[in-house]
């Protein structure tokens, strides 16, 4: 069952990269169409473990997803393509923060968000 899910899983993202490969999208039709479509029909997340624009200290993230604890899980911030943000040189030092062009990914007939 869960090499079919995976399987499933992966022919929804092929069919994303497929359908806006060639698109340029600005912030919000990249978090309606390719972000919104990842979380909830790939990943399969629950919309109620979603919050979307949610105060995390110092701003706000996109996208918060929450565990069914109510733990924070992960942070999304969307941008349009070829914008990036980067965290202050003082943030988390011990961390390692990396961003990757999602265009690229999709050349390469992958989704990576």
């Amino acid at each position: 069952m869960e090499i079919s899910l995976a399987n499933s899983a992966y022919e929804k993202a092929v069919k994303l990269t497929q359908k806006y490969i060639t698109q340029n999208f600005n912030e919000a039709d990249t978090r309606h169409k390719i972000i919104d479509e990842v979380i909830h029909s790939i990943l399969c997340w629950p919309k109620e473990l979603v919050k979307r624009e949610s105060y995390i200290n110092p701003g706000y993230a996109d996208y918060r997803l929450i565990k069914a604890t109510g733990d924070d899980l992960l942070f999304i911030e969307s941008k349009r393509e070829g914008e990036y943000f980067s965290l202050p040189n003082n943030f988390n030092n011990h961390l390692q923060s990396n961003y990757i062009s999602i265009r690229a990914h999709l050349k390469n007939g992958f989704l990576i968000v």
